[in-house]
C-alpha cells in the first residue's frame, strides 16, 4: 500500500499541473499495510447523475486530455482509470483515485509508439510489421500474411493526418491483430490497451460526439516536437558520435590484422573441441549472431584484398556498421 501511495503521490505531480486532483497522503499513518491519505470531494463519475450534456463533454474532454498525457508525455500512468477509480468534483473537474495499477512508458517505447503512429498515417506497411513482431518477440509467423492482414487494417487510415488519428482506435485493431496471430504483448503495452480501451469507452458513454482525435492534435504536436527536437538530435549525435570515436580506436589495429592475413594469404582457425558442447546450452542458442557476421565480413574484406582493395573497403565498412548498434 505504501507503494500505491507512492504512485499516486508521483503521478499525481503530474496532474496537478494539468488541473486534475489526487489525494494527499497522509504519510505518518501510512505504511507497508495500511494507506491513509485525503477524502476527495464530489463522487465517483460512476455514480453521477451525467444529465447535463454540456457538463459531460467538458468533463470528457478534461478526463481523456489528463489519460492521454500521463500517457504520451509523462510515461507513466494510472493502469485502470474506470468510472469507480475518477471522481466528478465541482466545476466538472476531474479527480482520480486508487493507484494500485499503474502503467510505464520508457522514452524508448514511447518513441517507438510515435514510430507505429507516423508508419501507419504513411501507409508504411513493412516497418509496422516490423515493430509489431519486435514487440512480441520476433516469433515465427507468417509474415507475409501478416503484412497482406496490416495491408488492409492500415488502408483506414492511411493518408490521415496525424493528429486526426484515434488512438485507441489503432491500439485496438492493431493488438487485435496480434491476438488474432497469437502474439503475446510486452506487459507494458497491455496495460497501455486496457488503460485506452477503458478510456474510451467511458469517454464514449459521457459524449457520444466528442471528438478525440480533435482534442489529442496539441499532444500529438507536442510528443512529435520532443521526438524530433533539436535536443533529441542532439543526443542521438552524441551517442553515434561516441561509437565512431570508440571504433576508430580500434580501427588501426584492425586493419593492420586484416591486411596481415591478407598477406599471408592464410587463415587459422583455432577450435577447442571441448567448447562445442556449449552449443547445445539454452544460453548459446539464444546467443545473438552479429559477433560471427561481424567475423565473417572481416574475414571476406581479407579474402578480397588481393582483388579489388574497394571491394575489401567496402565489406570492411559494412562490418564496422554492423557494430555501431552495439554501442547505443
Amino acid at each position: 500500500l505504501a507503494a500505491e501511495a507512492r504512485a499516486c503521490e508521483r503521478i499525481g505531480g503530474y496532474l496537478e499541473m494539468l488541473g486534475v486532483k489526487t489525494p494527499a497522503i497522509h504519510w505518518e499513518l501510512t505504511g507497508l499495510t495500511i494507506n491513509v491519505q485525503e477524502a476527495l470531494g464530489g463522487k465517483p463519475a460512476s455514480r453521477h447523475p451525467a444529465t447535463d450534456p454540456a457538463g459531460n463533454a467538458q468533463f470528457a474532454k478534461r478526463y481523456a486530455d489528463a489519460v492521454l498525457r500521463m500517457i504520451l508525455l509523462n510515461g507513466e500512468f494510472h493502469g485502470d482509470p474506470h468510472p469507480g477509480n475518477v471522481f466528478w468534483m465541482e466545476g466538472n473537474q476531474v479527480g482520480f483515485i486508487d493507484f494500485g495499477s499503474v502503467g510505464f512508458l520508457s522514452g524508448a517505447r514511447r518513441q517507438e509508439i510515435v514510430r507505429l503512429i507516423f508508419a501507419i498515417a504513411n501507409g508504411q506497411i513493412d516497418k509496422v510489421a516490423d515493430l509489431l513482431l519486435d514487440w512480441a518477440g520476433n516469433p515465427l509467423v507468417d509474415r507475409a500474411q501478416l503484412v497482406m492482414d496490416l495491408d488492409e487494417l492500415i488502408a483506414e487510415f492511411s493518408g490521415t493526418a496525424l493528429a486526426g488519428i484515434e488512438f485507441a482506435a489503432i491500439f485496438d485493431r492493431v493488438f487485435g491483430l496480434l491476438r488474432d496471430y497469437r502474439l503475446v504483448l510486452p506487459p507494458d503495452l497491455a496495460i497501455l490497451l486496457r488503460t485506452l480501451l477503458t478510456a474510451e469507452g467511458f469517454v464514449r458513454s459521457l459524449a457520444p460526439d466528442y471528438n478525440i482525435a480533435e482534442e489529442t492534435k496539441p499532444i500529438v504536436m507536442q510528443l512529435f516536437a520532443e521526438r524530433f527536437s533539436i535536443g533529441a538530435a542532439r543526443d542521438h549525435l552524441a551517442k553515434v558520435r561516441s561509437g565512431l570515436l570508440d571504433f576508430s580506436a580500434s580501427l588501426p589495429e584492425l586493419i593492420d590484422n586484416v591486411a596481415s592475413v591478407a598477406r599471408s594469404g592464410t587463415i587459422q582457425v583455432s577450435i577447442d573441441p571441448a567448447s562445442l558442447n556449449h552449443l547445445t546450452r539454452e544460453e548459446d542458442r539464444s546467443t545473438p549472431v552479429k559477433g560471427p557476421v561481424v567475423a565473417a565480413l572481416i574475414i571476406s574484406a581479407a579474402l578480397l584484398a588481393d582483388q579489388s582493395l574497394l571491394l575489401a573497403g567496402i565489406v570492411l565498412a559494412f562490418a564496422g556498421i554492423a557494430l555501431i548498434p552495439r554501442w547505443n
